[in-house]
């Protein structure tokens, strides 16, 4: 969401808000709807990761092995939505 990209600020805040919040919501939007599935996976891996720390067991507080997939995934997820930004702007004229 750069101003170079997204002229209108007012409405760049409120698409990020709403891919923020899809973010944190869209386990519960693919329990609820299954085709959801093939649509979801633009927004952030959030979810996720937030699903991988409720899972945890009283004994294991910070279970490293179930953390790590999720890590990656938000890892790759920012690498992949940088490079599309940066090539975006580039293709523009920054």
């Amino acid at each position: 969401f750069h101003p170079r990209l997204f002229r209108n600020r007012k409405v760049t805040v409120i698409i990020a808000l709403l891919f923020g919040i899809m973010g944190f919501i869209k386990g519960a939007v693919i329990e609820d709807f299954a085709v959801a599935k093939f649509i979801v996976w633009i927004f952030p891996p959030v979810y996720d990761l937030i699903d991988a720390c409720g899972s945890t067991d009283i004994s294991n507080v910070f279970p490293v092995s179930v953390m790590v997939v999720p890590m990656a995934f938000m890892f790759v997820y920012s690498i992949v939505i940088s490079i599309v930004c940066v090539s975006a702007v580039k293709k523009i004229g920054f």
